[in-house]
């Protein structure tokens, strides 16, 4: 179907995606700055590692444990933020002496006002620009229950077929602070981290990283069991992830065609679905060398690779991955475009590149996170289908698009932007079209992720990056795909003359300066795709001994929308 008139038909349908949903609301309070913007007392400290050390108590759905923080001091502070809902309890903050080792027990308690979902610490001496310093958080609670994980956030409890506790935790847009205390602001990665886990003994606990040692661990009740697991990468905070089950465990290595290194692969899933997982995961290696090939080396090879059966459908947490699609092609077996792949295997390995190494400071621009994902999904559809697949693919996305709200959200109040998905991964097809080269558009692509490998980004860096590898500054037209709400309108007329018919054409655009080329045929006496460059001035194109029934605007290469006049 023609996409004009699939945009017509289709404004109000949602495309398909696993991250939460954040509410597109224009009106902002003092809660919403005092979470998405960096303020004084947060800008004022780097987080380098945290220390989750938790028990987590399926029967009575509670948790408790402490978190340490290490930070630097970036300038002299008496007061910092740190973030944590307000129905937790505090038990109490403490702070450990500075020194380079971080060694030693606390020695000083830590006075704190609480203020909607965050704590103000008055720390107990002045605090120094440079000084490596540590604070303790100790709390307990009930967490938030999540009503339809993965889209609203909080734990969710459930059990497998045979009666045993089944927990997952999702919290993205929600964020990492509904159920640990930490600096809940993108900017800011630890650049590893430490997450301890006891439950009971008959379950095991999965987390990010390497499992570093299990042993007994009464402290809390008996029969509990505490999972030693270490993350040696940086790692967004809503990436961090409980999952506990009775879980039944296989293993693969998997050889980088990009440089021979072995990745280990391992997959914890419930025994009912062990034998069906074998054969079910056999497509996760072909998706690694396709994306290894397109966006370079997986980019957290010591913490490895790792699928987690959960009781949600998904989420991409950071080397251990979120998997519960119920070992069906598509998504819950809807496909896309007729593919028969696994969407929550692919979108969400995807996003260990665009999301969990690229990945953004402020939540308006999440867009990076999961434009280029979903992108993702159509690249792997070419790498194994070929070109006519990948446009099946993107055609069929077009119509999760609704050009209400612009790209790119508010900044500063933690609020991401409207069609991050499907119409952000056609603005990337657009991109590859401006620049009218494929080798040279897989080549922009493949530098972004691994030049700025596990680094923050913006939009500005990839526009950047294009301008810097092909010559064409796409300013412009990133103001109008991303800031603005409405596609961009080809206005056009078709004129019959003497010898042929004029084509006449402008862009209609909310910016100014719009330029962006056109592609068309003009029928069988001059068969062929033509190009021309069109901006928001009216040009005209003489169509020689042509029909005007003949002519085809062509609607493959850039996203936008057809007006004839």
């Amino acid at each position: 179907m023609n996409k004009f008139l699939l945009l017509a038909l289709t404004f109000f349908i949602t495309g398909v995606s696993t991250a939460q949903i954040f509410s597109k609301r224009t009106e902002f309070t003092k809660k919403d700055t005092i979470r998405g913007t960096l303020m004084a007392n947060r800008s004022c400290y780097d987080v380098h590692f945290y220390d989750l050390n938790i028990t987590v108590d399926p029967d009575s759905q509670f948790v408790t444990g402490y978190n340490d923080i290490y930070f630097k001091a970036t300038q002299n502070f008496e007061e910092m933020q740190v973030d944590l809902f307000d129905f937790w309890k505090i038990d109490k903050i403490e702070w450990f002496e500075p020194n380079m080792a971080y060694a030693g027990p606390p020695v000083r308690d830590v006075a704190y006002e609480r203020l909607y979902h965050s704590m103000f610490l008055k720390m107990p001496v002045p605090i120094k620009e440079g000084e490596l310093h540590r604070v303790r958080i100790t709390y307990h609670g009930v967490p938030m229950v999540a009503k339809r994980a993965p889209w609203d956030g909080g734990f969710v409890w459930s059990e497998d077929k045979n009666g045993n506790h089944h927990v997952g935790v999702a919290c993205q847009g929600l964020g990492a602070s509904s159920w640990w205390p930490n600096k809940d602001h993108l900017s800011d990665e630890p650049d590893s981290m430490y997450f301890s886990v006891a439950c009971p003994a008959n379950l095991k606990f999965v987390g990010n990283g390497n499992l570093m040692s299990d042993d007994a661990d009464d402290s809390y009740k008996p029969n509990y069991h505490r999972y030693n697991w270490r993350v040696s990468y940086p790692i967004n905070n809503y990436n961090v992830s409980v999952n506990i089950a009775d879980y039944k465990q296989w293993s693969e290595v998997y050889t980088s065609p990009v440089d021979g290194r072995k990745l280990d692969m391992d997959y914890y899933v419930l025994p009912e679905n062990f034998e069906k997982s074998k054969e079910h995961f056999k497509q996760v290696k072909p998706m690694m060398e396709c994306f290894e090939n397109l966006y370079g080396p997986y980019p957290f090879w010591n913490d490895g690779y790792a699928l987690v059966e959960t009781p949600y459908l998904g989420m991409e947490h950071q080397g251990a991955i979120a998997y519960g699609n119920r070992y069906l092609p598509g998504y819950l077996g809807q496909k896309t475009a007729g593919q028969e792949f696994d969407y929550i295997i692919i979108h969400e390995t995807g996003h260990e590149w665009w999301g969990n190494s690229i990945s953004v400071a402020d939540v308006a621009e999440l867009w990076i996170h999961e434009s280029f994902c979903t992108y993702s999904e159509a690249q792997y559809v070419e790498c194994l289908y070929g070109n006519d697949a990948y446009m099946d693919y993107l055609n069929a996305k077009v119509r999760g698009i609704a050009n209400k709200k612009p790209i790119v959200g508010p900044f500063g109040v933690n609020q991401e932007g409207a069609d991050i998905y499907n119409k952000g991964a056609w603005v990337l097809h657009t991109t590859r079209g401006i620049v009218d080269n494929d080798e040279l558009w897989h080549d922009i692509v493949y530098s972004f992720a691994t030049d700025y490998q596990r680094s923050i980004v913006n939009t500005q860096t990839f526009i950047d990056l294009v301008k810097a590898k092909s010559g064409k500054d796409i300013s412009i037209v990133y103001d109008q795909y991303l800031n603005h709400a409405n596609p961009p309108i080809l206005e056009y007329k078709l004129t019959k003359v003497k010898k042929g018919y004029n084509f006449e054409y402008r862009w209609q655009t909310d910016v100014e300066g719009f330029e962006m080329p056109v592609k068309f045929e003009v029928g069988k006496k001059s068969p062929g795709l033509k190009t021309i460059s069109a901006n928001n001035n009216w040009q005209t194109f003489f169509v020689k001994k042509g029909k005007i029934e003949d002519f085809i605007l062509n609607d493959e290469y850039f996203y936008f929308v057809g007006d004839q006049k």
